[in-house]
């Protein structure tokens, strides 16, 4: 699919995905974090910051529609699917009540949305498309910066 430069807009989704960066994987994570190390520590501290600058950065990077960041994001929200699926399994295998299985399914759906909709091919070229003419333009204020200098 080849996109012209006019043509090419932010898809609305795009901030949908990065409130889902913040709020789900960055919450995932620092669930994460608190279950491995005890939440006074200087540990769990530094992890929280770090926690916080990368989810801060994929944000960040994917209103940016930056391809990298968004295959990151892409396959963490795959990760957390599959893991939520798994959980679903395991839990429902040991005769839980199916109620009882509705917090997971708040983490599992948007996960698998989101992956599914970061990964495809043509949303990765539409992030090449958008950021190509940004990318153009500071490449040559780079090189008229060199050039004078």
């Amino acid at each position: 699919m080849h996109f012209e430069p006019k043509d090419i807009k932010r898809p609305w989704y795009v901030y949908l995905m990065a409130v889902w960066a913040f709020i789900g994987i960055g919450g995932l994570l620092s669930t994460a974090v608190r279950y491995f190390t005890n939440p006074g520590d200087e540990q769990y501290k530094v992890a929280a910051v770090f926690i916080m600058i990368f989810a801060i950065t994929l944000v960040v990077n994917i209103i940016r529609m930056k391809k990298l960041f968004i295959i990151i994001f892409g396959t963490l929200c795959a990760a957390i699917a599959a893991f939520q699926v798994f959980n679903i399994v395991y839990i429902a295998y040991q005769g839980v009540p199916v109620a009882s299985l509705t917090p997971m399914l708040i983490f599992l759906l948007p996960s698998a949305a989101f992956a599914v909709l970061s990964l495809r091919p043509n949303f990765l070229k539409l992030a090449v498309a958008f950021r190509e003419p940004i990318e153009r333009e500071a490449m040559m204020k780079y090189a008229m910066k060199k050039s004078k200098g």
